[in-house]
């Protein structure tokens, strides 16, 4: 998942909200799971193209 690699880095689909929340200090290996307790939408959207294609 590239989310996982580039947190901070400005993806398509909105992940751009993921990128400015997780601060520096917060965000540890798993920087995405910082991203998704600190934006509920963001994991939402993430979570929603799974579910959709199946």
């Amino acid at each position: 998942v590239i989310y996982e690699k580039s947190p901070r880095a400005p993806q398509p689909g909105g992940t751009t909200q993921m990128a400015v929340s997780p601060p520096d200090e917060t965000a540890g290996p798993s920087g995405i799971t910082v991203a998704t307790s600190r934006t509920p939408g963001a994991a939402q959207q993430v979570a929603m193209p799974e579910q959709s294609s199946d």
